[in-house]
């Protein structure tokens, strides 16, 4: 879980940063990428009122298994159909679905780690809360580590920000190697957490029980 925590935050920073190169040289048009930010933020916020109602239901790994895949499958799209500069509203589009997709395990990241510490107490009869804590906190800032290498990245495909600065055109082999790399690192990123999350082993059947022994260990310790 550290590792999908590290990846998805790399990965929604990466896409913040890159993207603003894309709005600005391959759109041509930095004022939609307020309207883009806005639009991805979204979905995370509509997740909240529902959070507890599909953890009672499905549990925290299904949900967020399926909205990795869907994450997955939109970050693979924008990375593989023809999107040209006159499609920058497609692209907004497939970015929402990207944001949707993953907004329900974006909002429960400390939940995670929650049951993460529960189940260390429930294998080793010990809490490390504070080490599990401070662990996971590390590998978030790894992170955002990663998700600032996006301007060298994007420099890979050619990218001359003194051009840009002087007012002159990137050429059109840069603006799409530059495209390319854009959405072909989110994907990645999106499927090796796809991969990671379906190893994570607290599924609901496991969590149920982890927390109903917690309780009855808990309960036994205070009689």
């Amino acid at each position: 879980m550290c590792c999908v925590t590290c990846l998805m935050l790399a990965t929604q920073m990466y896409i913040n940063t890159v993207t603003i190169y894309l709005f600005k040289d391959y759109f041509c048009n930095s004022a939609l990428n307020t309207v883009f930010t806005l639009l991805t933020y979204v979905p995370m916020i509509l997740f909240i009122p529902f959070s507890n109602k599909l953890i009672t239901k499905f549990g925290k790994k299904e949900t967020s298994l399926v909205g990795f895949a869907v994450s997955t499958l939109a970050t693979f799209l924008m990375f593989a159909l023809p999107i040209g500069k006159d499609d920058a509203g497609l692209f907004i589009v497939l970015s929402v679905i990207n944001s949707l997709g993953v907004g329900f395990a974006t909002v429960q990241t400390w939940s995670f780690a929650a049951d993460i510490i529960d189940c260390d107490e429930w294998v080793t009869g010990v809490r490390e809360e504070a080490a599990d804590f401070a662990f996971f906190t590390f590998m978030r800032k790894i992170g955002q580590a990663i998700a600032s290498l996006a301007p060298w990245i994007v420099s890979l495909a050619g990218y001359d920000s003194d051009k840009t600065g002087a007012g002159i055109s990137q050429s059109d082999e840069v603006l799409n190697g530059m495209y390319d790399i854009a959405t072909l690192i989110p994907f990645i990123l999106r499927l090796v957490v796809l991969i990671l999350m379906l190893a994570y082993p607290l599924n609901k059947k496991t969590t149920d029980k982890m927390h109903k022994e917690l309780a009855e260990r808990r309960k036994n310790k205070t009689a």
